[in-house]
This record gives C-alpha cells, structure tokens and sequence, in this order.
C-alpha cells in the first residue's frame, strides 16, 4: 500500500518575502492573500457602487417572491439558510452573464457577489426582511 505523503517546505511570500510554511513551496502569505481579497472588494464596491445597490434589491424581491410563492419559509434566519430551499447564488441576477460580463476577472466577480450575499444575509439578520414582508402581505 502506498501512502501518499506531502513535505511541508519553506518558501518566501512573492509580495512580502515573509518566511511561510506550504505544502506547495510557493504563492503568497495568508496576510498578503487578505490584502489582496481587501483589494479587489474595495475596488469592486468602488467601480460598481450603483449596480450593487441594483443587484440587491432585486435579490431581495426574489427573496421575497420565494417566500410568498411558498419556496421558502418566512422562518428563514439567514442567506446560508436559503440554500436549504432554492439556489440561493443565483439571486440578484449574479450568475447571469450579463453580470459576468462587467468584471474584469473572477475574483471581481466573486467579490461582487459576497458584496450582494452579504447584504441580504444582513437583511435577514436584521429583521428587515419580515418587516417588507409584511408591508407587502398587508397591501
């Protein structure tokens, strides 16, 4: 039976040559991976600042629509939680390609989508969607 073994080396960081451990022997530091993932968020937010806002209202009204058709239950506590019910990633039009379209690279694109993600994952959390629920029911 062969054992597949992995030798952790030391290899310096390409941005910051700090000494890090891998399995691989190269790539960056985490520290340098964060700052990079900073980097691009703050520049998606940056160049798409109205689009985001577009592209969470309309997740919000698909969430919405979800639970009035009986998709999801209007118990639910969080934008993890959707995915237990319907494909939760595909709200706010994020995987269609017209959205894929307006970023450069697939890091910009899955930033823009945590942006969005994060936002009704926040809106859930904070009450607000059972509030516009309500409103909404009550019209």
């Amino acid at each position: 039976m062969n054992a597949i073994t992995s030798q952790v080396s030391i290899f310096e960081c390409e941005q910051c040559e700090l000494e890090v451990k891998s399995v691989d022997g190269e790539g960056i530091c985490a520290k340098c991976n964060e700052d990079a993932r900073i980097a691009i968020r703050e520049h998606v937010i940056g160049q798409h600042t109205e689009y985001l806002a577009e592209c969470i209202q309309i997740a919000k009204d698909e969430v919405i629509a979800d639970i009035i058709n009986g998709d999801v239950p209007k118990s639910v506590k969080s934008f993890s939680e959707l995915h237990d019910y319907v494909d939760a990633n595909t709200y706010g039009t994020i995987c269609e390609d017209e959205c894929r379209a307006k970023f450069e690279t697939s890091d910009e694109w899955f930033a823009f989508g945590d942006e969005v993600f994060s936002a009704i994952d926040a809106w859930i959390k904070s009450g607000e969607l059972k509030a516009e629920l309500k409103a909404k029911q009550a019209k």
